[in-house]
């Protein structure tokens, strides 16, 4: 077992202590354990260049054309890190996700922006590591919001889809720090998303998403904790399960328009088209 290894499973246990279980009542301890940083690879960023030239195509069944969309993992050639299965073959962070039951009281709050009286509902899967998910957020949905949104035609929920150690990283300090706030949560994923391509093409990715958050004025310390708040890793994770096990959503930017769903890019004249 290597240190961060150790030093997360000693703060799993710290957690349990601190929160009245104990070791014999620490039912969510696989669960947690699960996201020790071991079960990532570690993220690294690529070109821009590199990034758009991973592209695929696939069929769009309601028109009955085809078109590129982006693949699941474009900024990583292996966005979660394979585990060995003991009978040689490999076994994806996602797979073993799958097979967990992380308790629904763990499920964070929905990010919300938009009247809640609204006809017309947009959820949307994206990651902080996704530069088409990074162009939608900062060319289509601006332009949403303001013509659909701010009118109280339609209510968007924002959901974060995790396919690397950047993506959960991100988040995690995203909704640490954006508290209860659907604002201040849009607001730093709106900052996050105009740094990504500095983010993703610096030398040290995971110093500079710290440094981010470090010029918000926040402490080195309020983000190790940030970063080590178990139950926050553990939300998202849930949210992850709904993504992938229940709405089967494998390519990203995804959204599921009043109840519909589609995966792959779409502008903000599509999304109205289909209300």
């Amino acid at each position: 077992m290597n240190f961060p290894d150790a030093l997360w499973l000693f703060l799993l246990f710290v957690g349990n202590l601190a929160e009245g279980r104990g070791p014999a009542k620490a039912k969510n301890q696989t669960i947690r354990a699960l996201l020790k940083p071991s079960n990532f690879e570690e993220f690294s960023g690529v070109t821009e260049a590199q990034n758009r030239s991973v592209l695929e195509v696939r069929e769009d069944s309601s028109t009955g054309t085809t078109q590129k969309l982006p693949k699941e993992r474009r900024l990583r050639k292996s966005s979660i890190n394979k585990t060995e299965k003991s009978d040689g073959e490999e076994e994806s962070f996602l797979e073993k996700l799958k097979k967990m039951s992380i308790p629904n009281e763990l499920a964070l709050p929905e990010v919300v922006i938009g009247s809640p009286t609204a006809p017309n509902t947009v959820i949307v899967y994206s990651s902080f590591t996704c530069s088409h998910c990074r162009d939608f957020h900062e060319k289509e949905l601006p332009k949403f919001q303001k013509q659909y949104v701010d009118t109280g035609k339609a209510r968007v929920y924002l959901r974060a889809y995790l396919d690397d150690l950047g993506a959960l990283e991100a988040a995690s300090l995203v909704r640490c720090f954006g508290g209860n706030s659907s604002k201040k949560i849009h607001d730093l994923t709106i900052k996050l998303f105009s740094l990504q391509k500095k983010w993703m093409e610096s030398k040290d990715p995971k110093q500079f998403l710290r440094n981010i958050f470090l010029g918000y004025k926040y402490s080195a310390k309020q983000i190790d904790k940030c970063l080590a708040d178990i139950k926050i890793s553990a939300g998202l994770m849930k949210e992850q399960q709904r993504a992938t096990d229940k709405l089967k959503i494998s390519l990203i930017p995804a959204f599921i328009i009043n109840g519909k769903t589609h995966q792959g890019i779409l502008t903000c004249e599509q999304i109205a088209s289909m209300f």
